[in-house]
């Protein structure tokens, strides 16, 4: 088989299986989102976890992570995608850059603030009472308050005494005449009683004599 051929060959194989092969995934770029430092029983910083996402990659042990504060490389502990813990070295207090790579897909920056816990002493005795202090000024005068409910109803006072007559008043004026009434027709009265039988009359005067009647 030609050289050409051969060439040809390993170009087809080689376009068949990046073909087969899928895409590399874009790897995430770490964020740092909160430190949380730990210390020892003195108050020395002595340890951070740090919080975020992609803080590590690939995440495989022994870690490809590394953390650098202030310029010094961090021993570090453990890794996962969102946990990184490292020991931290003696540190004067400050504020130092914290910056985390995760193997090759970049690196995070973040501001770190050490500063030692200093351990309390014993609360001391209690002091003297201070002297009384001068009478402060008068205040301003409050404003004035709501108006109150109404009181309830007082009881009725006694009845008083009864006052003098007094005098008589002047006549009043006629008052004017009143309209004439016009009353309706009464009705008709009962029939009245049959009345006395009158006296007995005069005997009258003796009638004329007849004439003598025909044979």
């Amino acid at each position: 088989m030609s050289y050409r051929k051969n060439l040809a060959l390993a170009r087809a194989v080689a376009l068949s299986l990046g073909a087969l092969l899928p895409a590399a995934a874009t790897l995430a770029a770490p964020a740092v989102t909160s430190v949380f430092t730990t210390y020892s029983a003195g108050g020395t910083p002595t340890a951070i976890n740090i919080n975020g996402s992609a803080l590590c990659s690939p995440c495989t042990t022994p870690t490809t992570t590394t953390v650098t504060v202030g310029g010094t490389t961090l021993t570090v502990t453990s890794a996962t995608a969102t946990v990184v813990a490292a020991n931290l070295p003696l540190l004067s207090d400050g504020t130092y850059t914290l910056v985390l790579t995760a193997g090759t897909t970049g690196s995070f920056n973040y501001d770190l603030p050490i500063a030692a816990k200093i351990a309390s002493g014993a609360t001391g005795a209690t002091g003297a009472t201070g002297a009384t202090g001068a009478t402060g000024a008068t205040g301003a005068t409050g404003a004035t308050g709501a108006a109150g409910t109404a009181g309830a109803a007082g009881a009725a006072g006694a009845a008083g005494t009864a006052g003098a007559k007094g005098s008589t008043g002047a006549t009043g004026a006629t008052g004017a005449t009143g309209a004439t009434g016009v009353g309706s027709t009464g009705a008709t009265g009962a029939t009245g009683a049959t009345g006395a039988t009158g006296n007995t009359g005069a005997t009258g005067a003796t009638g004329l004599t007849g004439n003598t009647g025909a044979t």
